[in-house]
This record gives C-alpha cells, sequence and structure tokens, in this order.
C-alpha cells in the first residue's frame, strides 16, 4: 500500500506543478499583452495649438493636438469617466462629450478684448495622438487674441502647450506652462 500513496503524491506533486506553471504563463501573458496594449509613455510633454482665422467663413477655426494615453488619463482624471481613444476601436460615444468638458475646463480664448465661447466640432485618433476640433463663430477681425491653455497642466509639471495663430496674413506663436499659463497675439 505504501508504493500506492507514494505513486499519488508523485501524480499529485505533477499536477500542482503543471498547474503553477500554467499560471506563470498565463499572468506573463497576460502583463505582456497589457503592456503591449497600452500607448508608450513618454518623456516630453506638450501640447499643439493650430488657431487659424478663415475671414471667408468669419471663423476661428482651432485644432488641437494631445498625446491620447494623456488626454484619456485627464479625462478620467477630471470627469471618473474612462473613455476609449484606441484607434481601430469601435467609436466611443461617450468621448466626445468628455473631452469637450476636459477642454471647457482649461481651453478659453478672449478675442479683441472680449470673452468668446468655442464650439465643438469633432475629434480625430489617429496612432498615438487625438486631434481635437473646434470653432468660434462670428469672428469678423482678429486685432487681439489672449488665449488660456492650462490642458494636462493637472497632470504634469513640465506641460508645455504650443499655440500657433494665422490671422490677417500675420503669424504668432505662443509655448504656455505653469505659471505662464496665458499668452497674447
Amino acid at each position: 500500500m505504501w508504493y500506492l500513496r507514494k505513486s499519488s503524491l508523485r501524480i499529485q506533486a505533477r499536477g500542482f506543478l503543471l498547474t503553477f506553471c500554467l499560471g506563470l504563463l498565463v499572468a506573463w501573458a497576460a502583463h505582456t499583452l497589457t503592456a503591449l496594449s497600452e500607448a508608450p509613455k513618454h518623456d516630453y510633454h506638450s501640447s499643439i495649438c493650430q488657431i487659424d482665422h478663415n475671414a471667408t467663413e468669419k471663423t476661428l477655426e482651432i485644432a488641437i493636438g494631445l498625446f491620447a494615453n494623456d488626454l484619456r488619463d485627464a479625462v478620467i482624471a477630471a470627469t471618473g469617466d474612462t473613455i476609449n481613444l484606441d484607434t481601430g476601436a469601435a467609436p466611443d460615444p461617450y468621448a466626445d462629450p468628455a473631452i469637450s468638458y476636459y477642454l471647457a475646463q482649461h481651453f478659453s480664448l478672449r478675442i479683441n478684448g472680449k470673452a468668446v465661447e468655442w464650439q465643438w466640432v469633432g475629434k480625430e485618433i489617429a496612432p498615438d495622438q487625438v486631434w481635437c476640433y473646434v470653432v468660434v463663430p462670428q469672428v469678423r477681425r482678429v486685432k487681439q487674441l489672449e488665449v488660456t491653455n492650462t490642458v494636462l497642466f493637472e497632470l504634469f509639471d513640465d506641460q508645455i502647450n504650443w499655440v500657433h495663430l494665422k490671422a490677417a496674413g500675420k503669424k504668432g506663436s505662443l509655448a504656455l506652462q505653469k505659471g505662464n499659463a496665458s499668452g497674447n497675439l
């Protein structure tokens, strides 16, 4: 009988070893897939904002480019809602309102000394980045533009928000950062 117990223990040990190895393999695969699915981290934290005055349409057309993972993290922190900004994924119906809400808290304009409201147009998702589009209607001329852009300042101390303006044949640029979140063009 002792030989049966010894044989049974060997079978149990083999079963435990097999289960343990399979568990390690599954854990490694899950970790690897998670790491591969996340957007790559980056050391340089910046956004780009291009503002163009369309004199024919009398609008200010604005494009804001952000790293997708940074924007997603900022929206989650601001709203508590998770949004999907992955390329190739089905469109997330909650992404546009959540991003628009976040930008409304962090991006504002004064044209010719008067505060203006921008309107959300939409977004484009590219690998690792998102382009957000907004418009300010009924802008005949831009003599002076004050931009306040605190996008992602709550996440990164080294965040720089570049702002470029084209209006009335002139160009100008600003580099906005913590402590200097507003500027005039």
